[in-house]
């Protein structure tokens, strides 16, 4: 992203928020606005890429561990098949609806099915916004404390309350900025060391492989492996990591030649599954007996550029979680106080400070959740599985029949109805069975 093409406000702010939450695990998208330059095929290739890699992708290893690779690798395609099959739904109804200007996934439903739709697609963003939030300091939490493990500094490695008060005070005072440009530097870090981190992972699960002489028997051994029990920890991952249906409008918006976008789309689609089933397949090839719930966590302890790698990542991370959090809390104050006009105007002559006492609850609750949660991998899944399947299979068909049903074909009409029933159940049992993990 170039540094002119700095995060502009000027129409629909809070979904141009949105559509940035990624950018602090890896992702970045730049909103469209009238007075900022499009985006060529290479920018816009590059910056939807970015919007796919995230944190995900350092848990899908334990949950192919946990799945077996056999299903792994068959989850992982139908995970990429059921986003990409909703998105494109969206991209057509767009190119149907609004050929000729921007448009957003919350317009589209609100103009199709009604108020109802736009405002639940709001309100679903803002409980998934939230919750990778609390992912996200659950990472962070995770990367401190490991790091702080390897200097041998034991008075906080042994403490996750002293962990919770120093990155308290680390994210608070950015939790009251409004504006994401702000936030440029510590999201361009934390995309660096995250690419760096799965290079670096790649690298040394190769060497550990060509130690130990035996990829093929491994591979053979790992494919054959499928753990249906426990299936329902998988697919919230593999959504979580696929998950940018809203996103996908904005970069849309932002590109000159916008009729390449679906072909765009489908080809990064199909290197997104390639890189999310060969990443964790190899990675538990190289640790078939013990894979953690980050990934990195088993790259060599006493060497300096792993360590050093790690450390750097576990700061940018806690310095991004204020990113993450940001567009639920706009999205909230908009919907709690702009219908009272007398309030709006004292909040934004910075006479009265509600929206800061809200912050603070919402940053203490955050806190709460992310430091008694005991798994990082349970929570991504509950993240993954509760409300992404609503926005990113069962809307898209119910949009999609809405505006095509008389010229969708017997076939094509089964293949959406299955994706979105095949979609909201697996969410469902994700949903379930995760929050038995977290809770027992």
């Amino acid at each position: 992203m170039n540094r002119d093409q700095e995060f502009s406000f000027e129409e629909n702010e809070e979904y141009d928020e949105i559509k940035l939450h990624r950018e602090s695990q890896g992702d970045a998208s730049n909103p469209s606005a009238k007075d900022q330059p499009l985006f060529s095929l290479l920018q816009t290739s590059f910056t939807l890429f970015k919007s796919f890699i995230g944190i995900g992708i350092l848990a899908l290893p334990h949950s192919f561990k946990l799945a077996g690779g056999g299903l792994g690798i068959l989850g992982i395609l139908l995970a990429g098949f059921l986003n990409y099959n909703g998105m494109k739904l969206c991209l057509k109804i767009a190119e149907r609806k609004y050929p000729d200007k921007p448009s957003s996934y919350e317009t589209l439903a609100s103009d199709i099915l009604g108020s109802w739709a736009g405002n639940s697609i709001e309100i679903s963003i803002i409980i998934i916004q939230f919750g990778v939030a609390v992912a996200s300091l659950i990472f962070a939490k995770n990367m401190i404390h490991w790091t702080f493990c390897q200097f041998e500094i034991f008075d906080i490695c042994d403490s996750y309350l002293d962990i919770a008060i120093i990155s308290f005070f680390i994210i608070a005072p950015l939790s009251f900025i409004d504006h994401m440009h702000y936030f440029y530097v510590p999201s361009l870090f934390a995309s660096l060391f995250l690419v760096s981190g799965i290079i670096a992972q790649t690298y040394y699960n190769f060497q550990i492989i060509h130690m130990n002489g035996e990829f093929w028997t491994q591979f053979a051994s790992r494919i054959r492996e499928f753990h249906l029990q426990s299936s329902p920890l998988f697919f919230g991952v593999a959504l979580y990591a696929f998950e940018a249906i809203a996103i996908m409008f904005n970069i849309r918006n932002s590109m000159k030649e916008k009729s390449r976008f679906p072909l765009l789309l489908k080809i990064e689609m199909i290197i997104l599954t390639i890189i999310y089933g060969l990443f964790p397949l190899i990675s538990v090839i190289a640790f078939p007996d013990d894979m953690p719930e980050i990934i990195l966590f088993t790259l060599p302890r006493h060497q300096q550029t792993y360590l050093a790698l790690q450390s750097l990542y576990a700061l940018s991370a806690l310095l991004a979680v204020p990113l993450v959090l940001l567009p639920s809390v706009k999205l909230l104050e908009k919907r709690i106080f702009s219908s009272n006009l007398i309030l709006t105007n004292l909040i934004e002559n910075g006479i009265f400070h509600k929206k800061y006492y809200l912050r603070i609850g919402l940053l203490l609750l955050m806190f709460m959740i992310a430091f008694l949660s005991s798994s990082f991998h349970h929570f991504l899944n509950f993240v993954g599985s509760c409300f992404f399947p609503y926005i990113s299979f069962i809307l898209p068909v119910m949009l999609y029949e809405k505006v095509f049903g008389k010229e969708i074909s017997r076939g094509e009409k089964y293949v959406n109805i299955l994706t979105s029933i095949l979609g909201g159940t697996l969410g469902f049992l994700g949903v379930f069975v995760s929050l038995k993990e977290l809770l027992y």
